[in-house]
């Protein structure tokens, strides 16, 4: 998602301040919780190792559900 608007000229620390995440949580709570705070940790990284960002954060929303998805 990034390299389009690298591509276009755009600097990283410009526009990736405003990507947004939304990610939803299901019936396993406890896992879920243990991964929201590495995923600003892991976009951070990544986004000063690949893209070489000053600023490298992100706006992230998570929301919960009472059931687990569906199998496929």
């Amino acid at each position: 998602m990034c390299k389009p608007c690298l591509d276009r000229g755009l600097n990283i620390d410009e526009f990736a301040p405003r990507l947004s995440f939304f990610f939803n949580s299901h019936i396993d709570f406890s896992e879920e919780i243990g991964q929201i705070p590495s995923r600003p940790q892991d976009w951070a990284r990544i986004m000063r190792e690949r893209f070489r960002a000053q600023n490298p954060r992100f706006l992230d929303a998570c929301a919960s559900t009472p059931k687990p998805p569906a199998a496929p």
